[in-house]
């Protein structure tokens, strides 16, 4: 299994689809348009589609890699949004060809044109659901636990 990127984001417990069936709304932010212009070039299939998504919004991707994830998955449906901002999406996608699913992040720079820095996904397990958080500082250890080296 090739894959440019598997993000490491987080997976706990079980998270149902989308009652009504129907796709969320993608978010009118950068990271929401950079979101809705890889879901539409990768799920074309199309080689040319990838190719300008690469390099318009994401040139450190290679397309090669792409079309074999492409192939691999069969493209994505969209389940849900986790959370987002002007330039962070976390949503919850479901595979057309093994209908697994995963959670993707989209990241862009805070600049215009938006730049696509982090684009991943995360496959879950079956019964799992994402469990979001943000990173504020740096890593803290709790009262009395010291790292002594050993």
């Amino acid at each position: 299994m090739t894959r440019w990127y598997r993000g490491a984001l987080l997976s706990a417990l079980a998270a149902p689809a989308l009652a009504d069936g129907s796709a969320p709304s993608v978010p009118d932010t950068p990271a929401g348009h950079a979101l809705s212009a890889w879901l539409t070039a990768f799920n074309s299939g199309d080689r040319a589609g990838l190719e300008s998504f690469i390099k318009t919004q994401a040139s450190w991707l290679r397309l090669d890699s792409l079309m074999s994830w492409r192939a691999e998955v069969g493209g994505y449906d969209l389940l849900a949004i986790y959370g987002s901002d002007r330039t962070d999406v976390a949503v919850r996608l479901r595979a057309k060809a093994t209908s697994g699913e995963e959670i993707a992040r989209v990241t862009v720079t805070a600049t215009d044109p938006a730049q696509v820095t982090e684009l991943g996904t995360f496959r879950i397990p079956p019964g799992a659901t994402y469990v979001g958080f943000k990173l504020d500082g740096a890593p803290r250890v709790p009262r009395g636990r010291q790292d002594n080296g050993s």
